[in-house]
């Protein structure tokens, strides 16, 4: 019986986001192995529903204070390494970008899953000067500290990939694996009444953060320069994603939609005749296949991780070219998409689903 240790983190503080779906995958996917036996390991509250699933530290934090350095590091190197041992644990993956176990005293395979670099590779990630200080220097520690140790890289595009050897050295490449992210189907799930809502009859979709990296005030800029002849725009985001003034500016044409159900998102994908993805920079998207899912077209920026996880032909603009994008969006405003497109985006999208993912992992694992 294999024991396998998984950094639970994520899912303990953001439980709905979009690497704590790829932790979960990963879990349901292991589990389904005969002579494995999987455990987790997480932070957070002394009330903390998830300390019935998996193993804390003793006493409590806010969740707040789990993503602080100082705590990573005491978690990561004194928590964790003993915790591990005792529980003799066989492989262990870290799934919080960074954050590998050591020193050890027993042996044990480790697995770092990178599922982006841009904390190291991109500026004004944090809210303040102090703050940056504080995560970049852990964060440029605790990547090299994966590189170094891991016994395997996970990364979920040849984008990632390569910016891992770029970083840290050819070295790393021979332990590099590429483990797509997992993307649920959403032409699957159960149709709900949407009517609150209040969805437009036609309109262009984000789903986006307030991440520099996104790219939204030139996307917002852009398309609302050209008024009318483009259509509404649909935002799925945090509060107070898009400001007053722009809001006051695009009037009823823009609608910003937040706290959404899994039904609700995937009625806002089916209905949206396409999607944009303006980022910078990706370390895979998942919102693009999570539209093409739903047999959904998409509109992407060159450049990242987006490049490889769409099919040839899609409609693409350079992320930094307000011209590049207001002539895109103007040769896109009419077009209606066939049955046939959008049977071709879910025969696509069909390579990332649930059931692709779980072969890889268990292709991964087979190699412990």
């Amino acid at each position: 019986m294999k024991r396998i240790g998984i950094d639970w983190r994520p899912v303990s503080v953001q439980p709905v986001s979009g690497i704590s779906k790829q932790v979960c995958a990963v879990l349901e996917a292991l589990k389904t192995l005969p002579n494995f036996e999987v455990m987790l390991y997480s932070d957070g509250p002394i009330n903390h529903p998830d300390r019935l699933v998996a193993t804390f530290p003793a006493g409590g934090i806010s969740l707040t204070q789990v993503v602080r350095p100082f705590r990573r590091l005491w978690f990561e190197h004194r928590f964790l390494p003993r915790i591990l041992c005792q529980d003799q644990i066989d492989v262990f993956i870290t799934t919080a970008n960074c954050g590998v176990p050591a020193p050890l005293d027993c042996h044990m395979r480790r697995v770092a899953w990178v599922h982006d670099l841009f904390p190291i590779t991109l500026k004004n990630q944090q809210p303040s000067l102090k703050a940056s200080l504080h995560y970049q220097s852990y964060y440029h520690y605790a990547y090299r500290m994966a590189a170094w140790l891991a016994d395997e890289l996970w990364t979920p595009s040849q984008f990632t990939s390569k910016e891992c050897e770029r970083l840290f050295g050819e070295g790393v490449a021979t332990k590099t694996q590429v483990l797509h992210n997992a993307v649920r189907n959403y032409a699957a799930i159960q149709p709900v009444n949407c009517h609150h809502l209040d969805l437009p009859p036609c309109y262009w979709l984000l789903v986006t953060s307030a991440e520099p990296r996104k790219n939204l005030p030139l996307f917002l800029h852009t398309w609302l320069e050209l008024g009318d002849a483009v259509p509404t725009l649909v935002i799925v985001g945090p509060q107070g994603l898009v400001s007053a003034a722009k809001s006051k500016q695009a009037g009823t044409r823009l609608r910003l939609l937040t706290n959404l159900s899994e039904a609700e998102l995937a009625a806002v994908y089916t209905g949206a005749n396409r999607l944009w993805m303006p980022s910078i920079a990706e370390g895979f998207g998942l919102p693009v296949i999570e539209a093409m899912s739903a047999g959904t077209l998409v509109a992407i920026a060159k450049g990242s991780a987006l490049d490889e996880i769409v099919p040839p032909n899609t409609p693409a603009f350079a992320a930094e070219s307000p011209d590049e994008l207001r002539q895109l969006m103007k040769k896109l405003a009419g077009h209606e998409p066939s049955q046939e497109e959008q049977t071709a985006c879910m025969n696509w999208a069909h390579r990332f689903d649930s059931q692709a993912f779980r072969q890889r992992v268990l292709e991964l694992a087979g190699s412990w």
